[in-house]
């Protein structure tokens, strides 16, 4: 156990290490524009920006609630709001862009042991629409710029690519939302022959339940939209501070979902490097020169996010001082999220 857990901490050292490596590669080499953040941290950007960051929480925080109330987890609109605090917060403190979900997953199963399944698949379905809304931006805004993009082999390896898996993606989910499929019953055949069985087969059933109400799969998918366009159109604002006004809004909707799938590989604590490297290259790549807007936007991105974090991390605090029986209500017990 302590060998694990040493090493578990020297990985974690290397990827905080490799993520300072980056930002001072970047910044060194003039490829982030210190200078930008004079212009940016004053109050009108500093509410302007907060204002965009908060849009987009509450929309993923609704677009989770909503998800929740399909399993029959009921929870305040509040509640899932201070818990994705929480999980930005871990997404800094733990390498990786999913750290936070591995948090609110534990807090969710911690509560409710008896739904421990229904609890953690609903952590897991909103990574995976959000995923999903941001495949399908990047090329829906492909198309919509298809003339440009067909000019640029390596913008048309990412399309191709996006398509890709966009399609297996839904076929995927296709899949496990059929009630066609399950009434043929191959699939729990198939299941049954695989290690862990049973656990299987419960996530395969509570998964397969969300294609039962496909209105509601459409309206997560709505605030997946509605949460990426407030964080596309904050690095916009940003980018025109930067004096890259000919940087077209359509530009953005192609490199930020990209570059936001890019961050989510766990190599650094939220992607604060990573992130940075991905949007200087993608951003380069799109405009066909090199430009310092996209690791400048991304790094400004993830101040705010921080901040963010720090909120989530008094509401963390104050979560570890209450027991979890506290929390629950004794006459809904089955069914209270928190």
């Amino acid at each position: 156990m302590k060998k694990r857990n040493l090493r578990s901490i020297f990985v974690n050292l290397l990827k905080i290490l490799f993520a300072g490596g980056l930002i001072t590669w970047l910044v060194s080499s003039g490829k982030i524009n210190v200078s930008i953040f004079k212009v940016v941290m004053t109050p009108s950007y500093i509410l302007i920006c907060m204002g965009l960051m908060l849009i987009g929480i509450l929309a993923a925080s609704e677009r989770w609630r909503m998800l929740l109330r399909n399993q029959g987890l009921e929870s305040s609109f509040f509640k899932c709001f201070e818990l994705s605090l929480v999980g930005i917060f871990f997404n800094f403190a733990m390498p990786g862009g999913v750290g936070g979900d591995v948090v609110k997953g534990f807090y969710l199963t911690r509560n409710h042991p008896e739904q421990k399944m229904k609890a953690a698949l609903t952590v897991l379905m909103d990574r995976v629409i959000g995923l999903y809304g941001m495949i399908l931006l990047a090329v829906l805004a492909m198309l919509y710029d298809y003339a440009h993009v067909v000019t640029v082999p390596e913008l048309l390896s990412i399309f191709y690519l996006l398509i890709g898996l966009f399609g297996v993606a839904t076929a995927g989910l296709g899949v496990a939302f059929s009630s066609k499929v399950r009434a043929a019953g191959w699939l729990d055949r198939l299941i049954d022959k695989l290690p862990k069985k049973h656990r299987l087969l419960h996530l395969y059933h509570s998964l397969n339940s969300y294609g039962h109400q496909p209105r509601v799969l459409l309206q997560t998918l709505f605030y997946s939209f509605f949460a990426q366009m407030s964080s596309i159109i904050l690095f916009f604002i940003v980018g025109n501070a930067l004096g890259e006004v000919e940087i077209a809004l359509r530009t953005y909707l192609i490199v930020a979902p990209v570059g936001f799938m890019v961050t989510a590989i766990p190599i650094s604590p939220a992607g604060v490097g990573v992130g940075q490297a991905a949007f200087y290259f993608l951003f380069n790549i799109y405009l066909g020169r090199k430009s310092e807007v996209g690791p400048t936007v991304m790094t400004v991105f993830q101040i705010f996010t921080l901040i963010f974090g720090f909120i989530g991390a008094i509401f963390y605090l104050r979560q570890r001082a209450v027991s979890p029986v506290a929390n629950s209500d004794t006459k809904t017990n089955d069914t209270e999220l928190i």
